[in-house]
């Protein structure tokens, strides 16, 4: 065994002066240096109690791939990664570029006379790239640099770093040949990654400024909004991360898909989103499951409305009204707002995509169709109001009075005529009559009663729904309701901003026409400009719902908290994650997340204040 500390002294020698209290640099080398080193071994070195594999870079392929050095920067485990950089003398890398392409132009000059064709187009390629350079190095616009980088892996025992230099290795795919173990070389490798830098391994290879660049992925730790609420501090470098979720420059829409298990802190980010955005004049509409996010709410100002069946608050989802259209101005979508309606009824009758079922599910669009008739309403906006009529009571005509849509009783009525007879329709007659007003689930059979005024922002709160048939009914209820309130009543100019915000919407997915529903109108709210946001604590349904997938696929913000275990890999395959993330996440620390959107990615610690903290955490006093 050898001493480290022997050698490193006899390179950094120190006074020995007994008056001589302060040695600096034999302080530093006593905290650096290990107690021993084992160097026996050609193919490793065991360091104290690890054991280490060293490797450098021999050469660069023809072709740099974008973020060539990727694999080094991003690789989870006990990994340092030195580079050191040197210019190249500017007379002799252009000696060396003349002397070349006079001999790729003799090359060519042969094969002209021998009328050989043999290599001319790869080396008239060559001859035009090198002329290029060289001509930008004589006018200073590029230069060439050698580059020089050594890796060290460490491990606990010898077959755990055997298995990680393998990944090491294999990470570099088609290029690892110019990726090399220095054997017999480790103990310099040591000394040179470490921070003495001490360099005694030559591997110079040179590189112009131009292909330089593209060796890193450009993943800056710094995450690049300026603008916006905290909502935490970023992991690797503690700066405050802000977050300006409706700018175009990081986005091209504005939803967020917020993902992870009960207790890491999901629906804490939700409250610093929505805390953070409505002082900048961002409304947030919550449908609330759990009722954690009452409190929240009302400090802000805002209103919440329980649903329940001992509610006074009433909405009807068969509500329609006018909207914007692009090209064609004011319109009645008429025929948008009949399919919305028939994939309630199918949630309600429990329907699934099955032959039978969409049999049954036209007989309900028929019947919508029929209960809107009766009500005089088509596509035209002026059947949505009455006539002028006289008011003896006022004494005056009275103008644009709003019709009374129909309701779910109506629908029902019309569905029964159109059963009658068919005993395929029965069963679907029975279960809807519970949805109507004298039936046990029937609280949406009913004209709505319900007008948001000028509140920053609303809660739906669902919670004495829970366990209830009725929770993933209510869920699309508001979902139509909000559509009303924030897309028809709103012009396309109309720069306000607003999020709808669906917590623990996992509970959509217990049916194929209710997790058809969230897709939908979170479609519509993102194509109008809006920020819908998609939180649950369950992945796995999200995942294995195709409408799941495309609700977090088509929101180009992501947040994601620890997962479960086994769905770490499907997040890794769904999110595009890069190891060190998927390795972020495996640690399943409480409030540590990480941010996605198409350009950027930043690991993210969730920070609160005081006040933050007594509005959020209720429950733990604050």
């Amino acid at each position: 065994m050898l001493n480290l500390k022997t050698k490193l002294k006899l390179i950094w020698p120190v006074k020995k002066e007994k008056d001589d209290e302060y040695h600096p640099i034999h302080d530093f080398i006593e905290v650096l240096a290990p107690n021993s080193a084992d160097l026996s071994h050609p193919t490793f070195i065991q360091v104290g109690e690890r054991y280490i594999q060293s490797f450098f870079v021999d050469g660069w392929p023809s072709e740099i791939d974008f973020g060539y050095l990727h694999p080094l920067v991003s690789f989870p485990g006990d990994i340092d990664f030195i580079q050191y950089i040197a210019p190249v003398d500017k007379d002799k890398i252009l000696t060396w570029l003349t002397n070349r392409i006079e001999g790729i132009e003799s090359k060519l000059i042969d094969r002209a006379k021998q009328a050989s064709s043999r290599g001319v187009l790869s080396s008239q390629e060559e001859l035009a790239m090198l002329q290029q350079l060289r001509s930008d190095i004589d006018n200073n616009r590029d230069r060439i640099i050698y580059f020089d980088n050594f890796i060290i892996l460490a491990a606990n025992n010898q077959e755990e770093l055997e298995k990680k230099a393998d990944r090491l290795m294999s990470k570099f795919g088609g290029t690892k040949d110019c990726l090399k173990p220095a054997d017999h070389e480790h103990d310099l490798m040591f000394k040179a990654v470490s921070p003495l830098a001490i360099k005694r391994k030559e591997a110079w290879k040179e590189m112009n400024l131009a292909a330089g660049t593209n060796l890193y992925p450009f993943t800056v730790s710094d995450w690049p909004h300026e603008d916006g609420p905290i909502l935490g501090l970023n992991y690797d470098v503690g700066s405050p991360v802000l977050f300006d979720g409706f700018n175009k420059e990081h986005v091209n829409n504005f939803g967020i898909s917020l993902i992870g298990v009960s207790g890491t802190g999901k629906t804490a980010m939700l409250q610093k989103i929505i805390a953070g955005e409505v002082p900048y004049g961002v409304y947030h509409a919550v449908i609330d499951q759990e009722g954690d996010l009452k409190k929240t709410i009302e400090t802000l100002g805002g209103v919440y409305l329980p649903i329940s069946r001992y509610s006074d608050l009433r909405f009807n989802p068969a509500d329609i009204e006018v909207e914007h259209h692009k090209e064609r101005g004011l319109i009645v979508d008429l025929q948008g707002k009949i399919e919305d309606m028939v994939n309630l009824s199918a949630a309600m009758a429990g329907l699934t995509d099955s032959a039978d079922h969409k049999v049954i599910a036209a007989y309900m669009d028929r019947a919508w169709r029929k209960a809107y008739e009766k009500c005089e309403i088509t596509e035209d906006p002026r059947s949505l109001y009455h006539d002028a009529y006289f008011d003896p009571q006022n004494g005056q005509f009275v103008t644009k009075q709003k019709k009374k849509p129909p309701q779910f009783g109506d629908f029902y009525h019309e569905f029964c005529l159109l059963a009658d007879g068919i005993n395929e329709l029965q069963g679907t007659v029975l279960t809807l009559e519970r949805f109507t007003e004298k039936g046990t689930l029937g609280i949406f059979d009913c004209q709505t009663n319900v007008e948001l005024g000028k509140a920053p922002c609303a809660g739906f709160g669902l919670r004495d729904l829970h366990n209830s048939e009725l929770l993933p009914i209510a869920n699309i209820v508001v979902l139509s309701y909000l559509e009303n309130r924030f897309l028809k009543k709103r012009d396309l100019d109309d720069g306000s901003l607003f999020r709808v915000d669906a917590d623990e919407c996992q509970e959509l997915f217990k049916n194929l026409y209710s997790a058809k529903a969230l897709e939908t109108y979170f479609r519509r709210f993102r194509k109008r400009k809006g920020g819908p946001i998609a939180a649950t604590q369950n992945f796995q349904k999200f995942y294995e719902n195709e409408h799941g997938r495309a609700v977090i696929q088509n929101s180009d913000t992501k947040i994601i908290f620890a997962q479960h275990e086994g769905d770490l890999q499907r997040c890794a395959e769904l999110f595009k994650l890069t190891e060190g993330e998927l390795e972020f996440l495996g640690m399943g620390l409480a409030h540590h997340a990480i941010i996605k959107q198409p350009k950027y990615s930043v690991r993210v610690v969730t920070q609160f204040s005081p006040w933050e903290q007594e509005i959020f955490f209720p429950e733990h006093g604050g």
